[in-house]
């Protein structure tokens, strides 16, 4: 994935990329979020379950770059792992607020200040769900 234009004082907006259950990521889901304004406009990463979410400050920062956005979760789901280009980042895994409802894939951007048109390029994405115990 890719960001076209970082968010800004004129144009600010919120990213987001991973899993949800709603395009408005407002209930359930585990994803990475960037806004210039929090965290030193570095990644976030997000586990929420029933609008209850625990957020951990990454110090890696959101560029206009191609990456490889990465969410593992253990095999009894109680550890979620996030990784840009391969490498986990600070305050991963998270282990809190860990979603039990059906998430899908989501990507979006919500803005906030602006009227110019803000951007995310995917040109993957795969889910890949390996089982414990085969069937």
């Amino acid at each position: 994935a890719k960001i076209q234009t970082l968010s800004d004082g004129t144009n600010t907006y919120i990213a987001r990329i991973g899993l949800c259950n709603s395009s408005s990521f407002a209930t359930d889901g585990l994803w990475f979020e960037y806004t210039h304004g929090t965290n030193s406009g570095n990644w976030q990463v997000i586990s929420q379950a029933a609008g209850v979410s625990s957020t951990g400050n990454s110090n890696t920062a959101a560029d206009t770059n191609w990456h490889v956005f990465k969410i593992i979760a253990n095999a009894a789901g109680t550890s979620i792992a996030y990784y840009i280009d391969g490498v986990e980042l600070t305050n991963s895994p998270r282990t809190a607020s860990i979603p039990t409802a059906g998430i899908t894939p989501c990507v979006g951007i919500t803005k906030s200040a602006g009227g110019s048109t803000r951007e995310i390029l995917v040109d993957l994405y795969t889910l890949n769900y390996a089982l414990t115990t085969p069937r």
